[in-house]
Parts: C-alpha cells; sequence; structure tokens
C-alpha cells in the first residue's frame, strides 16, 4: 500500500467515525425529544386531574356548607318554637320579685 492509499484510509476512517459519532448523537437527540415530549404530555395529564379534582373538592365544600347552613337553620327554627325560648324572650321565664 502505498503512502497516499494510507492516507486516504486514514481519512476515510475518520470520516467514518465522524459519521458514527454524529449518528449516534442524532440517535440520542431524537430519543431525548421523545422522552421530553412524553413527559410534557404526562404533565399535562396530572394538571387536568389536579384540576378535576380541585373542582371536586370544592363543589364539595360548598355542599357541605349548604348542608350546614340548611342545618343551622333548621336549629335556630326549633330553637324559636321551643316554650323555653318564648319564655326566655318575652321575659317570663324568670320573673323576680319586685321587693328586692
Amino acid at each position: 500500500m502505498t503512502q497516499m492509499e494510507a492516507s486516504y484510509s486514514e481519512v476515510m476512517a475518520q470520516q467514518m467515525q465522524g459519521l458514527t459519532a454524529a449518528l449516534s448523537l442524532r440517535r440520542q437527540e431524537e430519543t431525548m425529544a421523545a422522552l421530553q415530549t412524553r413527559q410534557a404530555n404526562l404533565i399535562r395529564q396530572y394538571e387536568q386531574q389536579l384540576n378535576e379534582l380541585m373542582q371536586r373538592q370544592i363543589q364539595r365544600q360548598q355542599q357541605m356548607e349548604q348542608t350546614m347552613s340548611q342545618q343551622q337553620e333548621q336549629i335556630q327554627k326549633h330553637i324559636e318554637v321551643s316554650p323555653i325560648y318564648k319564655a326566655i324572650s318575652h321575659g317570663s321565664l324568670f320573673t323576680y320579685p319586685s321587693n328586692i
């Protein structure tokens, strides 16, 4: 093999190594891009699930507050119709002697 052929073979081998390295890097970039896309999709799904859970919790909280308010109104009505409440509100439950 002549020196020119050896030099040519060396250059070709270096080019092949460079191309192999470039191909490897390109594959890694594609893999990373696919991974990023997958992670972004998962994050969107998790955000949507979190938003749905928060909305459900808000609805439950509102329902509970409404139920508690209704129960408080019912309790207040029962107190107001109670004979003891009527006696207290009219001042007739405790009568003090006027000469004290």
